[in-house]
This record gives C-alpha cells, sequence and structure tokens, in this order.
C-alpha cells in the first residue's frame, strides 16, 4: 500500500493591462486612426489545497490487480480591480506595423470583482488485469464545486452572482492491449465536466458547466529503451456549454496592440 498527503498555500499579487483599437483602414496608406480603450486589472488571489491518496493491490480471480483512491479540496478567493482609460490608435502603416503601441494612459477605476470558489474532489479507480498483456482501467470522480462573485461597478451597484454544483459523478474507462514488447493499444471514454464559473453569459451570470464526451483509440510505441516514443490516435469530443465571444461585426477592423515599455 502507498499513500501521501500533500498541501499547498498560495498567494499572489499581479497586474496587467491591454489596449485595443477599432476602425476603418485607409485602402492607399494602411493606416489607421482612431483612439483605442485600454483596461488594467490589479489582482490579489490567495489559494489553498489538500490533497490525499492512497493505492494498493489486491488479488482477485487467481490475479494481482490495483486500485487507487484519492480526495482533495481546493479553496480560492481573489479581489481584482477593473481601471479603464486610453491608448494612441494610430497605426502609420498596418502591413508594417510590428504590434507595438504607446503605453495606455488616463485610467480611472471601473469595477471591482471579489471572488471565492471551493471545490472538493473524491476519485477511485481500478486497474485490473486479466493477463499479462490486458489492462481494463474503471474509475470514476465525484466533484463538488461552489463559486460566489460579488462585483461593484461603476455606479455603485453591487451585482451579486453563484454556481453551484454537488456530487457530480464523473466516469472513465480505458483498455490497454500490448502488442508485443514495443507496442500498445488502447482504447478510452471518458465523461466530461469543466466548472467554468468564470466566464460569464450575457446576462453577466456564470455559464453552465462545461461537459460532453470523450472517445480515444491509438497505438503507442517505445523503442531504444524509451528514448524514442511515438503514437498514433484518433479521436472525438463531445462537447456542450462551450464559452465563446461575439462575433466582430464585418465593417470593425479590430487588432490588440502590445505595450512598449516606458
Amino acid at each position: 500500500m502507498i499513500s501521501g498527503i500533500s498541501s499547498e498555500a498560495i498567494q499572489a499579487d499581479g497586474s496587467i493591462s491591454h489596449g485595443f483599437i477599432g476602425g476603418n483602414i485607409d485602402p492607399a496608406t494602411g493606416t489607421v486612426n482612431n483612439e483605442g480603450t485600454a483596461s488594467k486589472f490589479n489582482t490579489t488571489s490567495k489559494e489553498k489545497g489538500l490533497d490525499l491518496y492512497a493505492r494498493g493491490p489486491f488479488a482477485l480471480g487467481g490475479r494481482t490487480h490495483e486500485a487507487v483512491f484519492g480526495y482533495s479540496i481546493a479553496h480560492t478567493e481573489s479581489t481584482s480591480n477593473r481601471e479603464d482609460g486610453v491608448t494612441n490608435g494610430v497605426i502609420g502603416d498596418v502591413f508594417q506595423w510590428d504590434g507595438y503601441g504607446d503605453r495606455p494612459r488616463n485610467f480611472e477605476w471601473w469595477s471591482t470583482f471579489d471572488i471565492e470558489a471551493r471545490q472538493k474532489v473524491g476519485f477511485a479507480a481500478t486497474i485490473l488485469k486479466p493477463t499479462d498483456a490486458l489492462a481494463v482501467i474503471l474509475g470514476a470522480r465525484v466533484v463538488d464545486y461552489k463559486w460566489d462573485i460579488d462585483t461593484i461597478n461603476a455606479r455603485g451597484r453591487r451585482l451579486p452572482a453563484s454556481a453551484t454544483n454537488s456530487s457530480e459523478i464523473v466516469p472513465y474507462a480505458g483498455v490497454t492491449y500490448d502488442l508485443d514488447a514495443y507496442h500498445t493499444v488502447y482504447a478510452s471514454y471518458t465523461d466530461i465536466f469543466k466548472p467554468q464559473a468564470y466566464s460569464l453569459g450575457a446576462d453577466g451570470k456564470p455559464i453552465d458547466p462545461l461537459t460532453g464526451q470523450s472517445f480515444e483509440l491509438g497505438i503507442k510505441g517505445a523503442y531504444f529503451d524509451n528514448r524514442l516514443n511515438a503514437s498514433l490516435a484518433l479521436f472525438e469530443l463531445k462537447q456542450d456549454n462551450l464559452p465563446c465571444s461575439p462575433a466582430v461585426p464585418p465593417r470593425v477592423a479590430a487588432a490588440r496592440i502590445g505595450l512598449r515599455k516606458a
């Protein structure tokens, strides 16, 4: 039996600024002349986590198999302040542009986001060995997730939102078969479940978790004492609630600019 426990605590502070420009390109000169917008995010976050696991062999049908169990807890708190400003949107020739622009300026506070997320995940799996060459993997995860956000906008309005998923079961299964000492074929299936409360819908509320199924079939090879590895796989993903950004109107040319050091 092998078991273990690990924990971590992380505190991080960061700041990121970016600018956007939009407008029509002069077909004769390739210039864009339009004042752009800019945003800056100052973020402080604290993360704490705890992981437990155990694995060991067991006998069944005259053969030795393996079982794995685990449990993890994660807690995150973060505060992000958004400031909006402007940036110079003048580009001399967009076809010769190096991707850099002037540093954004005139920032003013726009909103504050306070986020708290809690996640608990338990999992269990078994690796069955009916023969020396064949392995069957069966397992599942159970996910509990709670996410809360408080937003205060420039008008002083408080906009609370939350998302909760309890005891979501995510099964997975796989089969591997060793053709010889160098090649293994495999097939696998898993449900997909990914909380994505950080992605907000048009109504300002967290969108539903990403769900779906994943199928994969392939072959792997290991050569020269595992110094060379090769693989070929065929896979299919089916996903629901995949977040995407609204399409940019065709009449608007948008570009993200880098920040040139002062």
